[in-house]
């Protein structure tokens, strides 16, 4: 029978199976008394074709190991009649169909794995009958329908990861007999409804996810009794109300993730009581109230994020005590006052957000310690007074986003010692003074967005160096001059803005070279009326050339 199977699943596998060596010599297989097969092991072994139903014969199965390969087709009702089965492996294939109710008679099974199939239809009930089973893996199908309550039957479960599917209702409340249940995850489906306050009964659960459903209503105060939880996951839903309080008792948690829902209110000083929390998530959400400075007490934070909220007042001194931290963003509310030198304590700092808010004062020159900081976003605020040169000193830079806020005074030299720097925009602010020669060393630079300030000079012949260059904004300054022949250089260009200064002379032959550009902005500005547009660029398409139109050259 066994070399029958292999004619059906072997595929192009080289499958030693043969009546020409012993069975237990047989890959794959393993052999108990009285001759009978226990186990067929064959995971990762390139099989293709369908599951063979006359496994259903093979009675004295203990595990059968068949992910990781290729087979198609349905799974065999036949399956069911595998009463000593303890593990049946089917993952990673290209099975399609329904899982057959028959399944549910499999009373030994301690181990279901379905995942990364095809599979569609509802989850049968009668799965609700494996009184042993442990984990119940069947993420990344097709399947819909609702979560039948009778798994809460399953009380030796320890994993319940359905995500990734198109399963529709409400969660269960019947789940929270599941008492053994630790890994809960039902994220990425259609779930809707309130998530049921029984869940605060899983007293063993140590992750939730049930991120990116459509689950609504409040959080329920019951899963702060959740002791062992490590990771709770409730993003991209449509939650309302305030954070529970009682999050602050979830000792072990380490990731609390609450970003993209409707929650309201302030954030609870409680959850300055999460020693253990490395990430916690509650941007895009209607959180006002001010940040409270209990958070800093969180030492093993290393991501924090707060964006696109309606917070107020002024960013704690205290949170110059995390760090560990990496990801601060603070981005799009209404945060007002100074920005605390004190973060610069916070020396592991990769990304500092804080873009679009109302914070005022200068920058404070002691940022320029975090070294090891990538990105530093400050755009949109009502920051004053010089950029501070010390910025200088963050040698990992990789995007400086300093615009519409009002600086005034010359633009740092120092800030050409950030040789990683891809990125560099100073626009709409009060800036003057020349271009330093100094930036020519960044030679990594993607965008250059320096308009709307009050530059003088002449455009730098050398920025025709800088050949990474996809963004070139110079326009609505006051800078003189001709326009530099270099700039044709910068072949990969994709948007050059050089209007409304006071730039003179003739548009330069070389510009011609700029075949990628989607915008080219000339004007107005004081060019010799003999000045003409290199005939390459008339298919340019976004061409502004000011109130006096500059002709194509012949």
């Amino acid at each position: 029978m066994l070399l029958s199977m292999r004619d059906a699943l072997r595929g192009t596998a080289p499958l030693n199976w043969s009546g020409d060596i012993p069975i237990r010599a047989w890959e794959g297989v393993e052999i108990g008394e009285a001759r009978r097969v226990t186990t067929l092991d064959l995971e990762d072994r390139g099989l293709s074709g369908e599951i063979p139903p006359e496994l259903g014969e093979l009675t004295a199965l203990r595990e059968l190991w068949l992910d990781g390969n290729r087979l198609t087709g349905s799974i065999p009702p036949e399956l069911g009649r595998l009463g000593s089965l303890e593990a049946l492996a089917l993952s990673d294939n290209h099975l399609t169909g329904t899982i057959p109710s028959e399944l549910g008679a499999l009373t030994s099974l301690t181990r279901l794995y379905l995942r990364n199939n095809q599979l569609t239809g509802s989850i049968p009930p009668e799965l609700g009958r494996l009184a042993d089973l442990e984990h119940l893996n069947l993420y990344d199908n097709q399947l819909r329908g609702a979560i039948p309550p009778e798994l809460g039957n399953l009380a030796s479960l320890r994993s319940l990861l359905l995500f990734s599917n198109q399963i529709s209702g409400t969660i269960p409340s019947e789940l929270s007999r599941a008492s053994n249940l630790q890994d809960l995850h039902l994220n990425g489906n259609q779930l809707s409804g309130a998530i049921p306050s029984e869940i605060g009964a899983l007293s063993n659960l140590r992750q939730l996810n049930l991120d990116g459903n459509q689950l609504t209503g409040a959080i329920p105060p019951s899963m702060g009794a959740l002791a062992d939880l490590e990771l709770l996951s409730l993003s991209g839903n449509q939650l309302t109300g305030t954070i529970p309080p009682e999050m602050g008792s979830l000792a072990s948690l380490q990731q609390l993730r609450l970003n993209g829902n409707l929650l309201s209110g302030s954030i609870p000083l409680d959850l300055g009581r999460l020693t253990r929390l490395g990430v916690l998530w509650m941007n895009e959400n209607q959180i006002t109230g001010p940040l409270p400075a209990e958070l800093g007490a969180l030492t093993d934070l290393y991501q924090l994020t707060l964006m696109d909220n309606r917070v107020t007042g002024t960013i704690p001194r205290e949170w110059g005590n995390l760090t560990r931290l990496r990801h601060l963003d603070l981005s799009g509310n209404q945060l007002s006052g100074m920005i605390p030198p004190e973060l610069s304590r916070a020396s592991n700092l990769q990304r500092l957000h804080l873009r679009h808010n109302r914070l005022t004062g200068t920058i404070p020159a002691e940022l320029g310690e975090l070294t090891n900081l990538q990105n530093l976003e400050l755009q949109g605020n009502q920051l004053s007074g010089a950029i501070p040169a010390e910025l200088g000193g963050m040698t990992n830079l990789r995007y400086l986003y300093l615009g519409s806020n009002q600086l005034t005074g010359a633009i740092p030299p120092a800030l050409g010692s950030l040789t990683s720097l891809q990125q560099l925009s100073l626009s709409s602010n009060q800036l003057t003074g020349a271009i330093p020669p100094e930036l020519a060393s960044l030679t990594n630079l993607m965008e250059l967005r320096m308009s709307h300030n009050l530059l003088t000079g002449p455009i730098p012949p050398w920025l025709g160096r800088l050949t990474n260059l996809d963004s070139l904004s110079l326009n609505s300054n006051r800078l003189s001059g001709a326009v530099p022949r270099e700039l044709g250089r910068l072949v990969g260009l994709r948007y050059l803005h050089l209007g409304n200064n006071q730039l003179t002379g003739e548009i330069p032959a070389e510009l011609g070279a700029l075949t990628n550009l989607d915008i080219l902005d000339l004007g107005p500005n004081a060019f010799s009326p003999t000045a003409c547009v290199p005939s390459l660029l008339r298919n340019v398409p976004n061409l502004s050339m000011g109130r006096h139109p500059i002709p194509f050259c012949d």
